[in-house]
């Protein structure tokens, strides 16, 4: 099992990144952009964790993709901020972004608020804002993604 930590829009609570960390004892962390600096800061304290990136709109760095299609545990996930797809307006275009990269689930963030659906059977998930306190845990075994709660 392989467990992941998503997180998205932590717009410089670089403290709030460390302590979801340290608290969840994650094995891949995957961060949905928004402010990519302080993942990477933060990063620096876990020498050896798996750290997947995408930035978002507010990032203005290159040391990140706008999207990423990554594989964790056997399963197919697009990872996007979500603001070039639209979010916002709704999760069509996301959901068929993933279909065409092959993907069963998709990961965005923008909208700061939590969310976990379906579409086209696409398993979609926005973590909600790191800097509201929200971030999202699962685990990955065998192509299968299951949402765990957060510890306390």
């Amino acid at each position: 099992m392989t467990k992941i930590l998503v997180l998205s829009d932590s717009h410089g609570h670089v403290t709030a990144i460390k302590n979801a960390v340290r608290r969840e004892k994650p094995d891949v962390v995957i961060f949905l952009g928004d402010c990519v600096p302080d993942m990477l800061e933060a990063a620096e304290d876990f020498p050896g964790l798996d750290v997947r990136c995408v930035r978002g709109n507010c990032d203005t760095s290159l040391v990140a993709p706008d999207r990423m299609r990554t594989n964790v545990g056997g399963v197919e996930i697009l990872a996007v901020h979500g603001h070039a797809e639209g979010v916002k307006l709704g999760l069509l275009r996301l959901a068929l972004a993933a279909e065409e990269a092959c993907c069963r689930a998709a990961f965005f963030g923008h909208t700061h608020l939590s969310y976990r659906g379906a579409q086209g059977g696409v398993t979609l998930v926005n973590p909600g804002a790191l800097c509201d306190g929200s971030y999202a845990v699962f685990s990955a075994d065998d192509g299968v993604l299951r949402e765990l709660e957060r510890t306390r």
